[in-house]
């Protein structure tokens, strides 16, 4: 009897693997991209729920206004909400950044695929007990996908902020 030493795959063999790779891709490629959409509106729901809660704290730490507005150079105010926003100690609550005035807090926003609207304007003041002085409302989270997966941030006027419920709808 003659021992046959085989190296390699048959063709067959390789056929059939490339079909379940390709059969694991497809399955796996739409779920992916729906997981990284879903956390792109998280992160950035999470990050400015983090900065009005901490521009609040500070209002009432520091007993003075504090302003959270949208940012597109993470120094002044201006630009959109979906580009970045800074948080800073407005000592004059004129909702702008003077002379000195200095920024704690600037976030430059990850994701452009998330469009961040807010219906109390350019910018969230707090007075030194916390409230949301006349800039309660919510900001809305959005992206392609549209109004089934849009998020919302709700800015009461005493100044607390949570996570919106009930039908959120995109623009």
């Amino acid at each position: 009897m003659i021992k046959r030493n085989v190296q390699g795959y048959t063709l067959l063999e390789m056929m059939i693997t490339t079909a379940i790779l390709l059969i694991l891709i497809t399955v796996g490629v739409p779920g992916m991209q729906e997981f990284i959409k879903n956390n792109r509106i998280l992160a950035s729901t999470s990050h400015i729920m983090t900065s009005i809660k901490s521009a609040r704290s500070e209002a009432m730490t520091q007993r003075s206004f504090v302003t959270v507005c949208m940012s597109a150079d993470g120094a002044t105010c201006g630009g959109s909400w979906t580009e970045g926003h800074i948080a800073f100690v407005d000592t004059d609550a004129d909702g702008t950044v003077d002379a000195g005035e200095q920024v704690f807090l600037a976030n430059r926003q990850e994701s452009v695929d998330v469009t961040i609207t807010y219906s109390g304007g350019d910018f969230i003041r707090f007075d030194r007990r916390g409230r949301a002085v006349g800039s309660s409302g919510l900001m809305l989270f959005c992206d392609d996908r549209g109004t089934p997966n849009a998020r919302g941030i709700t800015v009461e006027p005493i100044g607390r902020s949570m996570v919106a419920g009930g039908a959120l709808v995109c623009p």
